[in-house]
C-alpha cells in the first residue's frame, strides 16, 4: 500500500463524533460584560469533551473551549483533504490553538505531530518518485534536512505532550509512525512502539493507533520478521479494542479499515500459497522428466545402478499408472537384455501391479524361466528341465490375462513346441515325484509349479 493511500484511510479515523463545522455559519458577537473580553463564537460548533491537561495550560470552558473546538474541527478537515501547511491548511489552524491552550487536549499533540509527519512524508514520496526500494543515502541533502527538521518536530511535540500528559501512553503509536518514516528497516524497534502503545493504553488506544499497528503488525507478518500467526494476534487485539468501543464514528471506522487490512493480508497470503503451488508443480514437473532423463542416459552408458535408483525416483514421483507402467516395462526389458533374470523379474512384476490386466509382464518373465536351464542345471536332464512347469504356468497366465495377437500365437507356438522336453515319467520316478505333484522349482526362480511329463 502507497503511503499517501495509506494516510488517507488513517486520517479519516481521526475525526470525532459530535465534533461539526458550518463552514456558512455566520459569526455572532457577544455584547461585552464589564470585565469581561469580547470573545467570537459560532454556536454551531460542539464543546469537544477532551482529556484536558491538569499540568498544562488550558482553556476552561465557556466560549474559549468552543473556539478550541471549532480549531480542531477545522483542523481535522483539513488533515481530511491532506492540506497540511496552505493558506488555510491544518497547520494554521494548529498553530493557533497550541499557542493559546496546549492542554486543551492530548489530540494537540498528536495531531500536531501528526501534521509535521505528513509534511516529512510527502518530501520523503517526491524523492522516492517512482522508486518502489527506496535508498535513504540518495536522498537529497537539503530534502533530507527539511524531512528531519518536520520529523524532529513531530518529536519535539510529542515530548512536550508525554510532559501535559504523564505518561503519555497516546503518544507512544504516534513515536511508532515517526520510526517509520526515519528508520524503516527496524521492524523490530518500530513493533516495540506499536505493541507498547497497544498494552498501555488498552481499550483507550485512539483509532488511528489501533490502524497503525494492525497495519504495520500484518506487514511484519508479511515480510517473515515475525510469524503471521503472531501478526494476526496483534492485528485481531487492535481489532478487538476497536469493536469495545462500537458505536463511536472513529472506532467503528477503524474496526472496518483493520478488518479490510486482514482482508487485503488474507488475500496476499493465499496469493503466495497458490504461487507456491505452482512453483512446487513446476519444479515437481521439471524433477520427473530429470529423473526419466537421467534414467534412460544411465542405461544407454551402462550404469544399471543409476538407472534403477533414477527408475525408481521416478516411478514415486508419479501418479499416472500408464505412465507407471510403460516404464517398468522398459527399464525390466533392459534387464532382460542384460540377462539380470532376477532383477528384470522384479520390475516385471512391478509393472504387473500398476496395470493388472495386461498379460506381459508374465509372458516375459516365462520366457526368461524358458531359457534358463543352462543356468539351473547343466543344460540337460531334469535339472534343467523343471524349469518348463513354471515358464509353462507364466505364459498360460499370461495369455489368460490378455496379450497381444503376436504374443498369444507365440505362447501356443512355445508350449507345443517345448512340451517334448518336459521330464519323463522315469525321469519324475527317479526324483520320488508324481504327476499333479507340487514342487518347488529352485535355483532363481525359486517357485512352487506342479508335476508334469511329456
Amino acid at each position: 500500500m502507497k503511503r499517501k493511500a495509506l494516510f488517507s484511510i488513517i486520517m479519516l479515523a481521526l475525526l470525532t463524533v459530535g465534533v461539526t463545522h458550518d463552514a456558512t455559519a455566520q459569526k455572532k458577537k457577544k455584547k461585552k460584560k464589564k470585565g469581561k473580553t469580547e470573545q467570537t463564537v459560532n454556536p454551531n460548533i460542539k464543546l469537544l469533551k477532551t482529556d484536558t491537561s491538569t499540568v498544562c495550560a488550558t482553556y476552561q470552558g465557556g466560549g474559549d473551549a468552543y473556539f478550541a473546538s471549532d480549531m480542531l474541527a477545522k483542523m481535522w478537515l483539513r488533515i481530511q483533504v491532506d492540506d497540511m501547511d496552505g493558506e488555510y491548511g491544518a497547520k494554521q489552524y494548529w498553530e493557533k490553538l497550541y499557542a493559546k491552550a496546549p492542554g486543551f487536549s492530548s489530540m494537540v499533540y498528536t495531531n500536531g505531530a501528526l501534521i509535521e509527519t505528513r509534511l516529512a512524508e510527502q518530501i520523503l514520496e517526491d524523492a522516492k518518485g517512482d522508486e518502489v526500494q527506496f535508498d535513504y543515502a540518495n536522498f537529497d541533502p537539503t530534502a533530507k534536512a527539511k524531512f528531519d527538521k518536520h520529523l524532529d518536530a513531530a518529536e519535539a511535540l510529542l515530548n512536550d505532550g508525554a510532559n501535559c500528559y504523564p505518561p503519555g501512553d497516546d503518544l507512544t503509536a504516534m513515536r511508532g509512525y515517526i520510526e517509520e518514516l526515519r528508520n524503516p528497516k527496524n521492524i523490530e524497534g518500530i513493533l516495540e512502539l506499536y505493541t507498547t502503545a497497544l498494552d498501555k493504553s488498552g481499550n483507550k488506544t485512539d483509532p488511528y493507533s489501533l490502524i497503525s499497528i494492525a497495519r504495520f503488525g500484518e506487514y511484519a507478518g508479511y515480510i517473515n520478521k515475525i510469524s503471521s500467526e503472531e501478526a494476526r494476534e496483534l492485528s485481531d487485539k487492535a481489532l478487538a479494542v476497536a469493536k469495545f468501543n462500537e458505536g463511536s464514528q472513529q472506532y467503528d471506522f477503524a474496526a472496518k479499515q483493520i478488518e479490510a487490512i486482514q482482508e487485503q493480508y488474507d488475500t496476499a497470503y493465499a496469493q503466495i500459497e497458490e504461487q507456491k503451488k505452482q512453483q512446487a508443480e513446476k519444479q515437481a514437473t521439471a524433477s520427473k522428466a530429470s529423473a526419466y532423463n537421467e534414467m534412460v542416459q544411465a542405461v544407454k552408458a551402462g550404469d544399471m545402478n543409476t538407472a534403477k535408483a533414477k527408475y525408481t525416483e521416478y516411478i514415486n514421483s508419479i501418479d499416472d499408472m500408464e505412465r507407471k507402467y510403460g516404464t517398468a516395462m522398459y527399464m525390466a526389458g533392459q534387464y532382460y537384455n542384460k540377462q539380470n533374470f532376477p532383477e528384470a523379474r522384479n520390475i516385471y512384476l512391478q509393472a504387473a501391479s500398476f496395470d493388472a490386466s495386461k498379460g506381459d509382464p508374465y509372458y516375459y518373465i516365462g520366457m526368461m524361466y524358458l531359457s534358463s536351464g543352462p543356468q539351473c542345471g547343466p543344460g540337460t536332464g531334469f535339472d534343467s528341465q523343471r524349469v518348463l512347469w513354471p515358464a509353462f504356468d507364466k505364459l498360460t497366465l499370461a495369455k489368460s490375462k490378455g496379450l497381444p495377437a503376436d504374443l498369444a500365437a507365440s505362447v501356443d507356438k512355445t508350449i507345443a513346441d517345448y512340451t517334448q522336453y518336459l521330464p519323463n515319467a522315469s525321469q519324475i520316478a527317479k526324483q520320488g515325484l508324481t504327476v499333479g505333484q507340487s514342487y518347488t522349482v529352485t535355483c532363481w526362480i525359486n517357485e512352487a509349479t506342479t508335476v508334469r511329463t511329456q
